[in-house]
């Protein structure tokens, strides 16, 4: 049987599930993301309750009711495709012949207005015709048992404006989108049964955006899951990056599949994609547009993540060797110019330029070298203090980098503590009490100094386990953990006051 997974069609035995046509077609898929299955749109067609009908004058729709002509209908229906109006009086109005086996009745019938039904010309079935009652009437039509199947529900002044010269082009089903189309989140077991369509992530062209805003929005997507934290009607909000600054800017018409980033208000950062056309707003910097795997956002709901993938990808070197960058770039055709230390085994700790439209419009970057050794790497404690952790990567420029920095303050190396006194001030909300100390600080854990101390938002390090204060010097109390140093100690321990230390986190939080 054949299935599609985004647009990738693969061929699997009867049986199959939706895992096995996934890794078949090798396509991208996070195990912590929502999966849409489109049904085989002939199938979709079985179970749909209105169909529109394209005549020479405009389009007719109607809406299938509980009839014994109901399933005859279906399996029919295009039997009426390129017939003509053959007459039409002030009650009725009649398109055919088409010839069926339905046995005709020769009693009066009782009909609503807009009423769809089976007339039978003369009570021959060889000249079955599909009628539209325009008036509550009643009537002999030769109408088979049966009785009215449908009801017209639009283009009524299409149907009054149809003559004898008018023909049916084309019916068809009208499949609703989130209804019948895409499935509620399908599970990796479920068994396919031939054509249908996989969704496993969505791709969105940024390409066009400003590039301030792209970059950010590619930050934000880097790890390809993206958090639902809003859905209503006209779009879907996802989680961005807190803290990070946004200009007015490419406020255009949203349309659906247009993806923005809030430029202001409580929500600035929060990257929204569009069900529905939106007008322009002030708040909304549009960046790209999802040229496929839209389904995703019409059934994701909040707290669901979706796969996510952008084109282009982001240039980001920081944090790879200065070989591992040289083989990066040279994939896509971008020269690199190294810089600093220069070995192969470097570690790129700096780039020129950071934006990645402009690397792709030059198609050169400059990669800047350190010694491995003198990259502190930190595991942070996402869990146990999420708004004291938010400070630290904004303090240090992690929030849209894998690799910071931040100057040494004082380094008391008898007692093993090394501080840094970033301005604070920049932050603008409180360092509350967080995951504070209870029994003992461990050797190398990172803490901040909450705001019930006079130097709120003192970053330090202790290489030593201690019981009485934590790595700021602070009281337990006044100590909020953030996280432990797990490599780089050296560098650490030996700086010096206004030394510029790299800081690399090496894990990211769960969605």
């Amino acid at each position: 049987m054949n299935i599609q997974v985004n647009g990738v069609e693969v061929e699997l035995p009867p049986g199959s599930t939706v895992k096995d046509a996934i890794e078949r077609s090798g396509e991208i898929y996070h195990k912590k993301g929502v999966i849409a299955l489109i049904k085989d749109i002939s199938k979709v067609a079985e179970e749909t309750d209105r169909y529109m009908i394209k005549t020479s004058k405009g389009s007719l729709k109607i809406k299938l009711q509980q009839s014994k002509l109901t399933e005859y209908w279906k399996k029919n229906y295009k039997e009426y495709e390129e017939k003509r109006l053959v007459w039409k009086t002030k009650d009725v109005l009649a398109i055919g012949h088409v010839t069926t086996d339905l046995p005709p009745q020769r009693t009066a019938q009782k009909y609503g207005q807009w009423d769809v039904f089976f007339g039978l010309s003369g009570f021959e079935s060889s000249k079955t015709d599909l009628m539209f009652s325009t008036s509550d009437h009643t009537g002999v039509y030769g109408e088979p048992e049966g009785g009215v199947f449908a009801k017209l529900v639009g283009g009524r002044k299409i149907l009054s404006k149809l003559t004898e010269d008018d023909t049916i082009t084309t019916i068809m089903p009208v499949v609703e989108r989130q209804k019948e189309a895409a499935a509620d989140p399908i599970e990796l077991e479920t068994t396919l049964t031939g054509g249908e369509r996989i969704v496993t992530c969505l791709e969105i062209d940024v390409s066009q955006g400003p590039h301030d805003d792209v970059e950010y929005a590619l930050a934000a997507l880097e790890n390809r899951l993206a958090l639902a934290i809003d859905t209503t009607y006209a779009f879907t909000g996802f989680k961005g990056i807190r803290d990070v600054t946004h200009q007015p800017e490419n406020n255009q018409i949203r349309t659906r599949g247009s993806l923005t980033v809030r430029n202001t208000g409580l929500n600035t950062g929060q990257l929204y994609i569009y069900k529905h056309r939106q007008m322009p707003i002030k708040s909304h910097n549009v960046v790209g547009t999802i040229t496929s795997g839209i389904e995703l956002i019409d059934i994701a709901k909040e707290h669901q993540a979706v796969t996510m993938k952008t084109k282009p990808e982001r240039v980001m070197m920081l944090g790879l060797t200065q070989k591992q960058a040289e083989e990066e770039l040279k994939k896509r055709s971008i020269t690199q110019q190294r810089e600093g230390l220069t070995d192969d085994d470097a570690i790129v700790t700096g780039q020129e330029p950071l934006n990645t439209l402009a690397i792709l419009d030059s198609k050169k970057l400059t990669t800047t070298g350190s010694q491995p050794s003198d990259i502190i790497k930190i595991e942070l404690y996402y869990d146990k203090a999420p708004e004291t952790i938010q400070y630290f990567k904004f303090i240090c420029g992690l929030l849209e980098k894998p690799i910071g920095n931040m100057r040494t303050f004082y380094n008391h190396r008898r007692i093993g503590l090394v501080l840094f006194k970033p301005n604070a001030k920049l932050f603008n909300r409180a360092i509350l009490r967080e995951n504070t100390p209870v029994d003992k600080v461990d050797a190398f854990e990172i803490a901040v100094t909450n705001m019930s101390r006079k130097n709120l938002g003192m970053i330090g390090i202790r290489s030593k386990e201690d019981t009485t204060h934590g790595p700021t010097g602070e009281e337990f109390a006044a100590t909020n953990v953030i996280g432990r140093v797990t490599g780089g100690f050296e560098a650490l321990t030996k700086s010096k006051t206004d030394d510029l230390m790299c800081l690399q986190v090496i894990n990211e939080p769960e969605i």
